[in-house]
């Protein structure tokens, strides 16, 4: 009976994880302060994981061990940051430039994290007091990107950088407050009948007294429609559908602006177009979309494009030709080989897309600035060809 009253010696090892590896951090005698260091290391993000075992000794001698906790440390978001994009803006002359889609490209570049994360496109942006509140509680982003448009186009304007500054946080102020009234009239003001949208531009317009308050309010009316929709591909099916009525003819052009900032974000036009294999395809799919003629693979089952191809061919839907037709420019203008697995054919496949961006009497598709971008493609392809032969 030797040792049976003898009481075994027990200790708690907190352990933590790091870089991959776990290593003892302390030893405890109790639980309670061994389970308070575990949680307290995870507030090292440095730290992945932290776990407790208790060890005590065995009945016949070695050590008997038991997980009392196990925990990782949840993954933090990483804040949300305005794109590294310097690409021009033309000068906001009057408050509905700051609504016009040059306005909307910008934000749409230099917001884009926020979009996604939410879902919106920079028409309901500028059109929800709700969203304005969450961009403005969502760190610096917004002053951010107000900073960098407004350095470059004083840049372009010949005035101080706070002068720019000023003048587009006024505009920015105005479309602040006209969603805030917009909130506190909108009960009195004509419903968004989706059954005659025409009527409601026309009411909307006429009861504020003035054509841009009566367009803001519209846009305002639909953004609130919109929140139907969880994704910005939900919002795109439902404004295509309102495009196509006919008692909505009259207000088209400010429906097809949220179509037009939906093409602008990457991924819902890729997810709209499909993955293409090769950068040529990805242009002749875009010269395609633009002109309404059948691609040569088609589009993903259940996308709109085809309908939103025939109303851009019809030209109705001006806005979402212009983005699209950057795309192709931006595209046509890199450095990536139209093939990557035939770099050598570089050359006839630039030729064969110039046949599809022909667009018969209005000539090429975009007109000089595509031209200047095929331009730019040639030249890289005359320098490569250079070098292979030796001679630079």
């Amino acid at each position: 009976m030797l040792g049976l009253g003898k009481t075994r010696k027990r200790q708690f090892e907190v352990l933590c994880q790091r870089a991959g590896r776990w290593q003892t951090d302390a030893y405890f005698d109790d639980d309670k302060p061994a389970l308070s260091r575990a949680e307290a290391l995870l507030g090292d993000d440095k730290i992945t994981a932290v776990k407790v075992m208790s060890q005590r000794d065995g009945l016949n001698g070695g050590i008997v061990e038991a997980e009392l906790l196990f925990k990782e440390r949840a993954a933090r978001e990483k804040p949300i940051q305005i794109t590294a994009d310097n690409t021009p803006v033309k000068p906001c002359q009057e408050q509905k430039d700051f609504f016009a889609l040059e306005s909307r490209l910008a934000i749409g570049r230099l917001l884009r994290q926020f979009l996604d994360k939410l879902q919106i496109t920079p028409s309901e942006l500028l059109h929800s007091h709700r969203m304005m509140q969450r961009l403005d509680s969502t760190g610096n982003i917004a002053v951010a990107a107000l900073g960098r448009i407004a350095t470059g186009q004083a840049q372009v304007l010949k005035q101080p950088t706070r002068q720019r500054v000023d003048t587009l946080e006024k505009f920015a102020q105005q479309a602040r407050n006209w969603a805030r009234d917009y909130e506190a009239e909108r009960k009195k003001l004509p419903p968004f009948d989706t059954d005659d949208l025409s009527r409601v531009r026309r009411r909307l317009r006429a009861a504020l007294n003035d054509e841009l308050r009566g367009d803001n309010a519209f846009l305002c009316h639909l953004a609130g429609h919109l929140t139907a929709s969880p994704s910005v591909l939900g919002k795109l099916d439902i404004v295509i559908e309102l495009m196509g009525r006919e008692t909505g003819a009259e207000a088209v052009d400010l429906l097809e602006g949220v179509a037009a900032d939906v093409l602008a974000s990457p991924e819902a036009l890729r997810d709209l177009m499909g993955a293409q294999p090769t950068l040529a395809q990805y242009i002749g799919l875009l010269a395609c979309s633009v002109t309404g003629h059948t691609p040569e693979a088609p589009f993903p089952e259940g996308s709109p494009m085809p309908k939103l191809s025939g109303l851009m061919a019809a030209e109705r839907a001006p806005q979402c030709r212009r983005v699209l037709v950057e795309r192709l420019q931006v595209a046509l203008a890199s450095s990536v080989p139209l093939d990557q697995t035939q770099p050598e054919n570089e050359t006839a496949l630039l030729q064969a897309l110039l046949e599809r961006l022909d667009d018969g009497a209005s000539g090429l598709i975009g007109g000089e600035a595509t031209g200047k971008a095929i331009a730019q493609r040639r030249q890289r392809q005359h320098v490569a060809l250079r070098r292979k032969l030796g001679l630079e």
